[in-house]
């Protein structure tokens, strides 16, 4: 006679993506309960904004992005029901090995935090000869950061780390201390969108020489600092 436990093909979440997630969330201030639902009661492919694979069950996706309305005493967006705190990005990437999709727009995030490529030191910039891509590399294609207006990144050595991204939006993000943003954005290949608008960027004129965006499609780069024109 068969077991019946092997009848059921119900996969559950798994147990390294779910730690993940939980570990991800304790760097957040959840101020309305988004994350309510993100409860060992639960499977976590059932909780909210968790996107799993029908098959496998692994997390894929992570959809959070805040909805607001204009405040009715000022003329801006109300974001006080928004997640905010610390952004473990590091964290997501390195222990979700088959996240593709990652939406945080329209929060409130006050840091970024990517502690992988400051200890393992994967993008050297200062060494001519540093790696094109990390061993293990994330398989993130999609992350849209934008909107998060009190969210300055100091720099984006961790971006080749994403190497397989094609889908970048850091539109009204504070970029004003990243210097080599473009000779590190061209380290994408596959990169087909990119949205930079309003990051407070500077001249371009020392980075001229790396711009080559073989892959790109979509390129929005108004309302910065720029003195100089992308070459054509």
């Amino acid at each position: 006679m068969f077991n019946n436990g092997l009848c059921n093909f119900y996969i559950h979440c798994n147990q390294q993506d779910m730690h993940a997630l939980l570990n991800f969330r304790q760097g957040i201030t959840d101020p309305s309960g988004v994350l309510s639902s993100w409860s060992t009661k639960l499977d976590c492919c059932e909780w909210k904004g968790v996107m799993c694979n029908n098959i496998t069950s692994r997390v894929t996706g992570i959809s959070l992005p805040c909805f607001t309305t204009l405040s009715s005493y000022t003329d801006e967006e109300d974001k006080s029901h928004c997640l905010t705190g610390s952004l473990h990005l590091s964290l997501l990437l390195m222990e979700l090995e088959f996240l593709d999709y990652l939406d945080l727009r329209n929060n409130d995030f006050l840091a970024l935090q990517f502690d992988y490529v400051h200890r393992h030191n994967c993008y050297d910039l200062s060494i001519p000869t540093y790696p094109r891509q990390c061993v293990n590399s994330s398989t993130l294609g999609h992350l849209d950061l934008s909107l998060n207006w009190n969210l300055a990144i100091n720099n984006l050595q961790w971006l080749p780390y994403i190497s397989s991204l094609e889908y970048l939006n850091l539109d009204e993000i504070d970029l004003s201390k990243e210097t080599n943003w473009l000779q590190l954005v061209t380290m994408l290949p596959s990169l087909s969108f990119l949205n930079m608008r309003a990051c407070q960027l500077k001249d371009l004129s020392l980075s001229l020489h790396y711009a080559n965006f073989t892959a790109l499609k979509v390129l929005h780069l108004s309302a910065n600092e720029f003195h100089s024109e992308l070459p054509k």
